[in-house]
């Protein structure tokens, strides 16, 4: 585990995925090892998974390590004379590249070099042509055309205050991910690397460096609330319970017990609620499941579903008990 990498720059990180998404298949693959390595799995899982020898592994772990992404490099790379292209096929490339991407029909939004490689090469307006290579067509031919992303850079600008405080609230139990999320952003990470490093999806991503944008701090802490929950009356609590305290065979139902989920389909089939989930009901039922095991049986309820969100349930609390599901007995009785 001595070769495990640490970390990587920004611009490494978006090297290496777009080796990954658009390379060579030599480049595919070298990129994906060290990726998986900066993960954390071990030389002999990433070699198992990719086909290659372990000491292949650790070959281009250790040059990376050294060198960084031009570690990566074969060391034959280079030393062939760049292909010359003529000056109708140097103009295509370049109209293609002012083009938006949607109009030559592809997918995403803005091109990027290896993109741009692969869509040409895909065209056969090229048999082949490197990254770099298409880097100094571009820059020879007036550089990067309008609506380009510029060089990966800082996505935010923090400043000491604001680290501080997302340093602070980075170790916290239920938003640390969103103040490391902004924190890798400020660092030039793109939103694909922090996604594939955090394992969250890209949108979430983006949707935590915007509000953090537009709110600063405070907008990591502040979480939308979703509407009110739904409130049940004493009376349709009464009849959930009336209903949980009745076998399923009782109500017609082919089973011997209930589940949480079996429970709620029938109360919103027979129209006890209109919906409800199974934490929800698993609340309602909490303040009067308190009975222990034997209870549980008696009731006809599985009871480790309950027992497994609430382990202190205590038999001392049996009268009540008896007393709530003798009033929910009633009130199905009434209706």
């Amino acid at each position: 585990m001595g070769d495990r990498i640490a970390s990587s720059g920004a611009r490494d990180l978006a090297q290496l995925h777009e080796w990954v998404e658009y390379g060579r298949h030599a480049q595919q693959r070298r990129a994906h090892m060290i990726l998986l390595r900066r993960q954390g799995l071990p030389n002999w899982l990433i070699a198992h998974r990719l086909g290659v020898h372990r000491d292949t592994v650790r070959r281009w772990v250790a040059r990376y390590r050294a060198r960084g992404p031009v570690g990566l490099w074969h060391a034959n790379s280079g030393r062939t004379h760049p292909a010359k292209f003529t000056d109708a096929t140097v103009a295509t490339i370049r109209a293609i590249a002012s083009q938006p991407p949607g109009a030559r029909s592809e997918a995403f939004a803005t091109w990027s070099l290896q993109k741009l490689r692969a869509h040409v090469i895909r065209m056969e307006i090229v048999h082949d042509i490197s990254v770099e290579g298409l880097r100094q067509l571009l820059a020879r031919t007036g550089g990067r055309p309008p609506g380009w992303p510029p060089p990966a850079t800082d996505r935010i600008a923090l400043d000491r205050t604001a680290q501080l405080a997302l340093r602070r609230l980075a170790g916290d139990r239920d938003i640390g991910r969103r103040a490391v999320i902004v924190l890798a952003a400020a660092d030039g990470s793109l939103a694909k690397a922090i996604a594939l490093d955090l394992g969250v999806t890209v949108n979430t991503v983006r949707r935590w460096v915007r509000r953090f944008a537009a709110g600063g701090v405070p907008a990591l802490e502040r979480v939308p609330r979703r509407g009110g929950r739904v409130r049940f009356t004493a009376d349709v609590r009464a009849r959930i319970c009336a209903y949980a305290a009745c076998s399923p065979r009782t109500l017609g139902l082919a089973r011997a017990e209930w589940s949480l989920v079996a429970l709620r389909d029938h109360l919103i089939a027979n129209q006890i609620v209109p919906t409800i989930s199974t934490e929800w009901l698993r609340q309602i039922l909490r303040g009067w499941l308190r009975g222990g095991e034997a209870m549980c049986a008696r009731l006809g309820i599985r009871s480790e579903a309950v027992h497994a969100a609430h382990p202190g349930l205590r038999t001392s609390q049996l009268p009540a008990l008896r007393q709530i599901t003798a009033r929910a007995a009633r009130t199905l009785a009434a209706h």
